[in-house]
């Protein structure tokens, strides 16, 4: 019974980021007002081992941090998502959130300047204002702002 539950969660993580993927990806326009433009992307990485991902999330983070995410509870999403929005929005953006394999134990990573520099973090307990203010401080630790 674990199992279908798992991958029942899976499924509803997947569609949940298959719908931010295509959220971020339209072109059309937006009814609301004080919407923000967001700069940080979201890359599936679900596909590809925990290992190869934060290779990746190692790359390109010369400006500015990624975050990558395993685990693959699709409750913690809006969440992480706000917390980057919102740190953006105070000037410390992310250039991206990876999506890893939900197979593995959930965890958010935070890479800069090249190298991993948190230990891993349990998304479900961290809140969003503290992943907040720690987008905050590793920018200005490893990026002067």
């Amino acid at each position: 019974m674990p199992n279908r539950s798992k991958a029942n969660a899976t499924k509803r993580f997947s569609a949940v980021i298959a719908g931010v993927l295509i959220f971020a990806t339209s072109s059309g326009p937006i009814a609301a007002k004080n919407v923000t433009k967001s700069t940080f992307v979201v890359k599936d990485s679900r596909n590809i081992g925990a290992n190869p991902v934060r290779v990746a999330a190692a790359q390109g983070t010369k400006n500015k941090p990624n975050i990558a995410l395993f685990g693959g509870n699709p409750k913690i999403w809006p969440k992480i998502r706000n917390a980057v929005i919102e740190a953006e929005a105070m000037g410390y953006p992310v250039r991206a959130i990876l999506v890893g394999p939900a197979s593995e134990k959930p965890s958010l990573e935070i890479y800069a300047n090249g190298q991993h520099v948190t230990r891993s973090i349990d998304p479900n307990r961290i809140s969003k204002q503290a992943l907040v203010t720690l987008i905050k401080d590793i920018h200005k630790r490893f990026y002067k702002t």
